[in-house]
């Protein structure tokens, strides 16, 4: 946190941490934001990464665990021996001189939010039939 609050006072007026956000806040986040970045090196994963994608927000995220596979083209995974912060920031600058680029990124975020939002949905389908009994008819999920 000094880390953070360090980097603020550096930059003022530049960088605003708002730590956890939720309901309307977290609506009027998604919606303010160009690109979410999730450069942790410990977390395998986050729901933070799904709502992004869900806000059709491209993601910029490490490779970590099953981060690849969350994100698929609805962002970029960075490699771990690269630095973060170089390789976002080049595509940021990309976005910005070619903004067709940005929206082509921000189209296949919102088609990834919208896989996964089908995929869970089907999921938790498929969870209830099961514990319903009553899943011998579910074609849906054959082969998935």
């Amino acid at each position: 946190k000094r880390y953070i609050d360090d980097k603020i006072r550096q930059h003022a007026g530049k960088i605003e941490y708002l730590g956890p956000v939720y309901n309307a806040q977290k609506d009027d986040f998604f919606q303010s934001i160009d690109c979410f970045l999730f450069p942790s090196r410990i977390d395998s994963w986050g729901i933070v990464l799904n709502e992004a994608l869900s806000y059709a927000v491209p993601v910029i995220s490490i490779d970590r665990a099953c981060v690849p596979c969350l994100i698929g083209e609805g962002g970029h995974v960075v490699a771990s021996s690269v630095s973060f912060a170089q390789r976002a920031a080049g595509l940021i600058a990309n976005w910005i001189e070619l903004p067709v680029g940005y929206q082509a990124a921000r189209t296949a975020a919102e088609r990834r939010g919208k896989q996964l939002e089908l995929s869970t949905s089907l999921a938790m389908d498929y969870l209830a039939r099961t514990v319903a009994g009553t899943l011998e008819h579910s074609p849906e999920l054959v082969g998935k």
